[in-house]
């Protein structure tokens, strides 16, 4: 067969869309990795709070909307950090995670 190959792409987020279930999958893991190091205080709130939230298609964002989470995370002059995100996130970086 000698024949050329011609492909259409019929819509133009078919490769985002191909990606988008390992990278929802892999933002939840980051997700669920971060609320297991997470301190839980008295309420669990900042443990319960972290989330991979969808954003175009073939992404996702990892939050936590609970106010004080980048004080635990980062630290304050008073109070030394206490990483939840970082620590997962170089662990699936490095392809441990």
């Amino acid at each position: 067969m000698t024949g050329k190959a011609t492909f259409k792409v019929t819509h133009p987020e078919a490769a985002f869309r191909a990606a988008d279930p390992g990278i929802g999958d892999r933002a939840e893991a980051i997700a669920a990795g971060a609320a297991a190091r997470t301190p839980h205080g008295e309420t669990g709130a900042l443990a319960a709070g972290w989330a991979a939230e969808p954003r175009e298609t073939g992404s996702r964002l990892v939050v936590n909307r609970v106010p004080y989470a980048r004080f635990v995370e980062y630290g304050t002059r008073y109070v030394p950090a206490r990483p939840m995100l970082g620590p997962v996130l170089a662990a699936h970086r490095a392809g441990s995670g």
